[in-house]
């Protein structure tokens, strides 16, 4: 067969061929309820389907009004997408793409230390998101008493000051936020929340060398004398960072109801949308004991009626706060001896006294004889009677008691005013003053050492 009949033979094969397809060929669509895809409307033309989008529907692969990338992730893109270390594209509650820190990465940490400070021992807590997003995220720190000193008491934590250091190795403070809460005692605590405000650069970054300072006032009481005083202390944690990342986006404000009627709470674009809580003048909760409050009325701002010792117990009677004397407590009387010579007179006196020695009822007795007198010695007198811890006076019986002879008797008794604590344990002197005639007045004293004697004064 030549080449120009192959050729011709070749073209009608291909003819036949193109026929036979075309013939095979099924239709896709005769109508237009064949053409349903979900989210777009079919319509049949030319046996084929064509689709258009149905407006308004997520998956017709438009991305439309109100739709975003977290309502609609089929038409308008997933939320993805990463700045630094942390930040990622995230949807929050209320449907919006943000850059934010995923809330699988964030871990709370827990950082607990004990610091002594002035007799006492404190315990710190801070509790802190790791990243720490420094747009809505605080620092939450309790501050405790673990062990107290007897002499310190009306605790009052009044600020705290956190710094770290940055990677150029500059350190920085990242809060400082005036508290003025009171800490009443173990047991109780002090609790608040510090905002990190401090500059940075860059979408994160991470601090070390954390430094925490607590300036607080408190009372010290050393005998009867009683100081108002201030002192503060510092935890140091170089073992934590502090890993933060900074978003470029507000959020809105957290439930900022702090259960407390006492304050006021606010937030919004002036606390830049952190929670704040103002105390509310004359208010039980400002952390402030008013006029009109007391420890029965007011625990929270005035401490707790609480305390106890050997012999008294504080309680709550008529919403007042007394010592009471607890029950089956014995009261037993002593008496002390004491032979003085004194050269030209001699005494013989016995002191007397309950233990515990009620202020309010109970009076130190001195009942005093006069045994021995000297020649040409007259008008003994004992003119003053001091009970003496150290260089404060307890009590005094002051005023002129003669023992003009052998056998001449005083009894001088001496009451002590009500003490600023219900118990107190004292170790007591008394100092007698006398005076007599020999060629002229004369004068002198002498002391006798009565021990611990503990005081009481219930109300």
């Amino acid at each position: 067969m030549g080449f120009a009949k192959r050729q011709i033979v070749l073209f009608i094969l291909a003819i036949v061929a193109l026929f036979v397809l075309s013939a095979c060929t099924k239709a896709e669509c005769k109508k237009d309820t064949d053409c349903v895809k979900p989210h777009f409307d079919g319509n049949c033309l030319e046996k084929k389907c064509q689709y258009k989008p149905l407006p308004g529907e997520c998956g017709n692969k438009v991305c439309e009004e109100p739709e975003n990338k977290c309502t609609c992730a089929f038409d308008c893109g997933e939320c993805t997408g990463k700045v630094g270390a942390y930040l990622t594209g995230v949807c929050n509650k209320d449907n919006q793409c943000l850059l934010d820190v995923p809330e699988q990465q964030i871990k709370p940490v827990v950082l607990t230390a004990e610091q002594p400070s002035q007799g006492d021992k404190f315990k710190v807590t801070m509790i802190m998101n790791q990243p720490f997003n420094l747009n809505k995220d605080t620092i939450s720190l309790r501050i405790e008493v673990a062990q107290e000193s007897p002499n310190n008491r009306d605790r009052k934590i009044t600020r705290a000051t956190l710094s770290g250091q940055t990677k150029e190795r500059q350190t920085v403070t990242i809060a400082e936020k005036t508290i003025n809460k009171p800490l009443w005692g173990q047991g109780l605590d002090v609790r608040d929340e510090l905002m990190l405000d401090f500059p940075v650069t860059g979408p994160d970054g991470e601090l070390t060398n954390l430094l925490l300072s607590i300036d607080y006032e408190f009372v010290q009481a050393s005998g009867a004398a009683v100081q108002q005083k201030t002192a503060s202390f510092q935890i140091r944690n170089t073992q934590q960072k502090l890993v933060y990342a900074k978003p470029p986006n507000t959020y809105p404000c957290p439930d900022c109801d702090d259960k407390n009627a006492g304050t006021r709470d606010e937030c919004g674009p002036e606390t830049q949308y952190f929670c704040q809580h103002t105390p509310l003048p004359q208010a039980c909760g400002n952390f402030v004991c008013d006029g009109n409050e007391n420890k029965c009325t007011c625990a929270s701002d005035c401490g707790p009626c609480t305390g106890t010792g050997v012999f008294t117990v504080k309680a709550c009677a008529n919403n007042q706060c007394v010592a009471q004397l607890k029950g089956g407590i014995t009261i037993a009387p002593q008496q002390v001896f004491d032979d003085r010579n004194l050269n030209t007179f001699q005494v013989q006196t016995y002191f007397k006294y309950n233990t515990p020695f009620n202020t309010a009822t109970d009076k130190f007795i001195m009942d005093t004889t006069l045994y021995q007198l000297g020649q040409n010695v007259g008008n003994v007198q004992i003119e003053a009677v001091r009970l003496l811890e150290g260089s404060t006076e307890l009590g005094a019986a002051v005023g002129n008691r003669a023992l003009p002879s052998i056998g001449s008797k005083q009894i001088i008794e001496i009451a002590l005013p009500p003490q600023a604590v219900a118990e107190q344990e004292r170790n007591v002197l008394v100092n007698v003053y006398y005076s007599f005639d020999q060629n002229g007045q004369k004068k002198g004293q002498f002391q006798k050492p009565l021990g611990k004697i503990v005081f009481i004064s219930p109300q």
